[in-house]
């Protein structure tokens, strides 16, 4: 709660340089395996990675598929994707999890080199963006080179 995760990089051992060490991992700013959890009030901004530059969730038992972000900002992450195909998904937020709830929050500039600018939900996710006036979500300037700027969810 109350987290500022700002600057960076995943990189593997395969790395040749900092510039490419980012096309290696996933999780620019959090990558999160096998845990129930909540974020809160959080801000991911200037992370990059292969998947999920600001966050990375890989859920894996099913009392661990749900996640809800709530507060804060996930801005200007960049998912490179792999060296030689560069087809990144998930700019914001890359989600492997069966339920994603993310409210009250801005996700905002996000740019994966494949889909979901602001957030990518795989492959039998269920994403929850309310906008209702009880839970205020802005998604907006989020650019993917593939389908959905704001958001894309595959079946």
């Amino acid at each position: 709660k109350d987290s500022n995760i700002t600057g960076h990089l995943a990189g593997g051992e395969n790395s040749n340089s900092i510039e490419d060490a980012y096309r290696f991992s996933d999780g620019g700013g959090i990558y999160i395996e096998g845990s129930r959890l909540s974020i809160s009030d959080t801000t991911l901004d200037e992370n990059r990675a292969m998947y999920g530059a600001g966050l990375f969730i890989k859920q894996t038992s099913s009392d661990e598929k749900k996640l809800t972000i709530t507060g804060g900002s996930i801005s200007n992450n960049h998912a490179q994707g792999r060296r030689h195909t560069g087809n990144g998904d998930g700019g914001g937020i890359y989600s492997l999890t069966i339920y994603l709830s993310i409210v009250h929050s801005v996700i905002d500039g996000n740019y994966p080199r494949g889909n979901g600018g602001g957030v990518t939900s795989y492959p039998y996710g269920r994403l929850q963006l309310p906008g209702s006036a009880g839970h205020l979500l802005s998604v907006m300037n989020n650019i993917a080179v593939g389908r959905g700027g704001g958001a894309c969810t595959h079946r």
